[in-house]
């Protein structure tokens, strides 16, 4: 996927057993536009209120003028990520496909992961987790033809031990994401 990258995902099976019906790859860095695109809407509504209640700063009418619009930035028009968006950019990803029994028809998804290593970033780590599980989800859904979703088996290299909170997510059907909020050490324990 990345010519850089020595490390990736694989997902290999027997052909004579089973065949490929469908495949999707998951770009974790794709976090890093969900959560600019959710910031930059946040920041879109506030300044449109304080447009329309006559708050607009003087050094943003001298560049935009004072009832312009307000100016979508996509990512890549010059526009640099930082802070928190900036840390989703990890360039992991995740595999995943269906595969259907060539003997008996039947169908099941597997998905190859591979999450980001480093344990100082727990909370890249788990919302990459939740936003696999969510597209494996959907991608589990979608197959055609059938009304539930597909048998599922999500397998890869997670950089997590067990017990922690990445793994307790694939486990259990919540976790109490504070405990790896990146402002954790200002959060109030008692």
């Amino acid at each position: 996927i990345n010519e850089q990258r020595k490390d990736c995902c694989a997902i290999a099976f027997d052909r004579k057993r089973f065949e490929l019906v469908r495949y999707d790859v998951v770009q974790f860095d794709d976090l890093a536009s969900l959560y600019a695109d959710a910031d930059t809407a946040a920041s879109d509504e506030a300044a449109r209120q304080a447009r329309d209640e006559g708050a607009v700063r003087p050094d943003n009418r001298k560049r935009r003028g004072k009832n312009a619009p307000i100016e979508r930035i996509e990512l890549g028009q010059g526009m640099p990520l930082s802070g928190m968006v900036r840390s989703f950019l990890r360039r992991n990803c995740a595999i995943v496909a269906q595969l259907r029994s060539v003997k008996t028809g039947q169908s099941i998804v597997v998905a190859s992961v591979h999450l980001y290593w480093n344990p100082e970033y727990e909370y890249v780590k788990l919302c990459q987790s939740r936003y696999l599980l969510d597209r494996v989800a959907a991608f589990a859904s979608s197959a055609e033809g059938l009304a539930d979703r597909l048998p599922t088996v999500i397998c890869g290299d997670t950089n997590s031990k067990p017990g922690s909170v990445v793994h307790q997510y694939f486990v259990r059907p919540h976790v109490d994401a504070r405990a790896v909020a990146p402002w954790r050490y200002f959060w109030d324990r008692d």
